[in-house]
């Protein structure tokens, strides 16, 4: 089923090229020391390798707890607590490109609202990949499969779609609790779907062009049989007041011509 959100439009997410960006420059600020021994076991007592503490893992991780989080929680009506991630990965739209998962890692059930958000270069197919690193055990999962790779654990993914001014994520019924389970069951329809009417649609209601008078509120008050006869009578009336009138200017013109 598809269960509606409160998120209206994408200036309710956090935009993650921008964060991405933000957290470069915030490692780029970050004081570190000149070198950083890093040794391999084949080298032995001779290590030959040195990295920049800006680039190492820890470097990163102390940097995403000064940073806000790169998503949105979200809890929805079938009390699942999902991930809104925005403007990362393919699309031309930044209405494609919002992807909803799971809130915690799949491997320790750690919360990714603390994770680092990537937007990884695919060279082969030439288009980037939206991809969360958990910042326990530096696991990467795609949002847009949930896979990882090299490990069996895959992240929860929902799909998504903008509907009618606001964001839908879709739901199995069965995972609905038994309090939403009629909700569950009026959701079910794709938001894009023809519903089957079972019933004819009312007629719709006769437009009548009238003064705000007291003949025409009564015609509004009443049915629209009483209407139409009331219509009439106003017509009667309003003509006997032209003739009326016609025969009045008549007399007073003969009047005028006798004096």
């Amino acid at each position: 089923c598809w269960v509606p959100t409160d998120i209206q439009r994408c200036s309710d997410l956090v935009d993650g090229s921008q964060w991405i960006s933000a957290l470069e420059q915030h490692l780029k600020a970050e004081p570190k020391p000149s070198r950083q021994l890093r040794m391999t076991v084949s080298e032995g007592d001779a290590p030959q390798f040195w990295a920049s503490a800006a680039h190492t893992l820890r470097a990163r991780n102390d940097a995403l707890r000064k940073m806000q989080p790169p998503a949105r929680k979200v809890r929805l009506l079938t009390q699942h607590e999902v991930l809104f991630w925005f403007n990362v990965g393919p699309g031309v739209q930044k209405r494609d490109r919002v992807y909803v998962t799971e809130s915690k890692c799949p491997h320790q059930g750690v919360c990714l609202m603390g994770g680092e958000l990537k937007d990884v270069e695919d060279i082969v197919n030439e288009e980037k990949v939206p991809m969360v690193r958990c910042p326990r055990h530096n696991k990467t999962f795609d949002l847009r499969t949930g896979e990882s790779l090299g490990n069996c654990e895959r992240l929860r993914v929902f799909p998504c779609k903008f509907h009618q001014g606001r964001y839908y994520v879709q739901v199995p019924v069965a995972e609905t609790s038994g309090t939403l389970q009629a909700f569950a069951n009026e959701s079910c329809v794709m938001p894009d779907e023809d519903v089957d009417m079972t019933e004819e649609p009312d007629t719709k209601r006769p437009r009548f062009c009238l003064l705000p008078t007291p003949l025409a509120n009564a015609m509004r008050n009443t049915e629209c049989s009483d209407k139409l006869q009331l219509w009439a009578d106003g017509c009667d009336q309003v003509g006997q007041r032209m003739t009326n009138r016609t025969i009045l200017s008549e007399r007073c013109t003969a009047l005028k011509l006798r004096v």
